[in-house]
């Protein structure tokens, strides 16, 4: 809700905590998504939101608010995209 200016997103990889891509859990809550796969999650999810915001990738921006939480079990997207 801090953040105004669209667009935006919130991406969540489920299963995931905040050390999963990390060789030492210190979260209470423990993942439940294989590191190998929070891993990739992370890479991929980060680098498409980059190129979407950086380098004006529209394929990126495609994947990113609008097809590609539907294409990856692991991840959530809620977002919003300018109106027009």
């Amino acid at each position: 809700m801090n953040v105004q200016d669209t667009p935006k997103a919130l991406i969540a990889v489920e299963g995931a905590n905040h050390y999963s891509i990390t060789n030492q859990d210190r979260d209470p809550i423990l993942p439940t998504l294989d590191q190998t796969l929070a891993t990739e999650a992370f890479g991929r999810w980060g680098g498409l939101f980059l190129r979407s915001h950086f380098l004006y990738d529209q394929d990126a921006f495609d994947y990113v608010y609008s097809t590609g939480d539907n294409l990856d079990p692991n991840v959530s997207v809620i977002s919003q995209t300018p109106l027009g």
